[in-house]
């Protein structure tokens, strides 16, 4: 209690003090303007309380004006809050989609490259098609850091080289490597022609494939 009269004490003590400097001791300033205000000409008290009516009534304005200006700002921001909060749900309901997208798409390509060894299936396709394969090597390239698809599997680029082969032989060869499900493509080729020999050609072919690391 002592502390909360403590308190109350001094807050009256500041009171008192900046009446006195605004009014004067004992109002003495105010008296002096009362006196002062009586004093003058019926004409001039009557421009000063118009004056002071008008400055009053400016004020007025001006706090009703400044108070709108105050509530229009807030209800911009807080459209712009909405908006900003409405748009960001629905990019993230767009991230949740396309993550969604991208998962599906990496699990599939899982499962169909999961088992697969390249080296023995382009051997195995060769074999059937009675193509002669030369020699095959694999290896992966380092994918774009920009591609998402880089942080969840590896792109494989299989070199195949057959000796001559026909062009009959050479489609079908081509087309059962498409087909295969595995998701390859043929992403370069090159035929050579053999010298004396117009039905057989050299080939070396490039063959993109990939795997999930992850």
């Amino acid at each position: 209690m002592s502390l909360v009269s403590d308190i109350k004490g001094r807050i009256e003590t500041y009171t008192r003090l900046v009446g006195e400097k605004i009014l004067g001791v004992n109002n003495e300033r105010l008296d002096f303007v009362m006196d002062s205000f009586y004093k003058l000409d019926h004409s001039y008290r009557n421009a000063v309380l118009a004056g002071i009516v008008s400055l009053v009534v400016g004020l007025v304005t001006l706090s009703v004006f400044i108070y709108y200006m105050q509530v229009s700002s807030l209800r911009n921001e807080l459209n712009d809050s909405f908006n900003a909060l409405n748009e960001l749900k629905s990019l993230k309901a767009e991230e949740s989609l396309e993550s969604a997208r991208f998962d599906h798409l990496v699990g599939r390509v899982k499962s169909k490259t999961r088992s697969i060894n390249f080296k023995p299936f382009f051997e195995r396709l060769a074999r059937q098609a009675k193509i002669p394969l030369k020699s095959i090597s694999d290896r992966q390239p380092e994918m774009d850091a920009n591609n998402p698809l880089a942080e969840r599997m590896k792109e494989v680029h299989v070199d195949l080289r057959l000796s001559k082969v026909s062009v009959p032989r050479l489609l079908n060869f081509l087309v059962d490597i498409e087909k295969s499900n595995h998701y390859l493509r043929i992403q370069n080729l090159k035929i050579t022609g053999i010298y004396g020999n117009k039905l057989f050609f050299d080939v070396d072919i490039l063959v993109r494939g990939y795997k999930v690391t992850q």
